[in-house]
């Protein structure tokens, strides 16, 4: 029996612990390296019970995989894709479940999804926001959601209040203390231990500019980590390392899945019951 080791997560930094399934394939179809994909790949190989890698659709077609539960579908560009192909997939495995993750030049790229199924679409970067949820749909985001006493409060940055009315509604839904501040002033504000940072106040995406802003929260509250967020329209890999390598925990791009953002929320005693959708751009 293969070892089950943990991966870690691209925007977090942490580990991401894999949870196995049954034993179903998960037929990976191409590419699997690069800055887009490779630790997206690392990941489904821990977290898979079993996993088969097909360098593109053609390949998947003629050399069939057995058992398979998921597929996921990496799209390097805007090639064209096979239709007939897909469909031919989709017939031999009609209970799998898809999921598209593009790279960055598929951007303004369509296609339709298999027949028979429903595809999801995810850009490759985001991986660590659906993978999880995708391989083990009982589980969830590895939230890890639970309810705690409140502890310091969120600090949401942005230009203008236009901008932040939606992360104050979303704060006022989960009953947790948030301010909205124009621009990272530690002095105007106190006890903070969250920090929703939105791409309105964050046009220079140097590190020593994200080292400037993580700066002014200081490192710890309440002997942890502040957390930080950067929610960006960003699909830049060089952008989104410069941020995580200074101190940002997670970065979103618009449009997200709140899940992944209330997640951050938890030790301020936040609610988890909340429905499910994307907040715009």
């Amino acid at each position: 029996m293969r070892n089950c080791n943990w991966t870690t997560s691209r925007i977090s930094g942490k580990p991401i612990m894999p949870e196995l399934r049954s034993l179903t394939t998960l037929l990976w179809i191409g590419p699997r390296s690069g800055n887009e994909f490779a630790q997206a790949y690392r990941y489904c190989e821990t977290a898979a019970s079993q996993i088969a890698w097909r360098s593109d659709l053609l390949q998947a077609v003629e050399r069939p995989a057995m058992n398979v539960g998921q597929i996921v579908f990496a799209r390097l560009d805007r090639s064209d894709v096979c239709q007939s192909d897909l469909d031919h997939l989709s017939t031999r495995h009609p209970e799998a479940d898809w999921l598209a993750l593009e790279g960055s030049s598929c951007a303004g790229a369509t296609w339709r999804s298999p027949s028979r199924t429903t595809a999801r679409y995810t850009h490759a970067l985001n991986w660590d926001q659906v993978l999880p949820e995708f391989l083990n749909p009982q589980r969830g985001l590895e939230l890890g959601l639970s309810n705690h006493l409140q502890r310091g409060s969120l600090a949401i940055i942005a230009s203008n209040y236009e901008n932040a009315a939606a992360l104050m509604d979303l704060a006022t839904e989960t009953e947790v203390t948030a301010v909205w501040l124009n621009s990272p002033n530690s002095s105007r504000v106190r006890n903070v231990s969250v920090v929703w940072w939105d791409d309105s106040v964050t046009s220079d995406t140097s590190r020593n500019a994200w080292r400037t802003r993580v700066n002014c929260f200081g490192g710890t509250f309440c002997g942890e980590q502040v957390s930080h967020v950067w929610l960006t329209n960003s699909k830049c890999f060089a952008d989104m390392a410069a941020a995580t390598s200074q101190g940002i925990s997670l970065v979103l791009s618009k449009p997200y899945r709140i899940e992944p953002l209330t997640a951050t929320l938890n030790s301020l005693g936040q609610n988890s019951e909340l429905p499910i959708k994307r907040l715009a751009a």
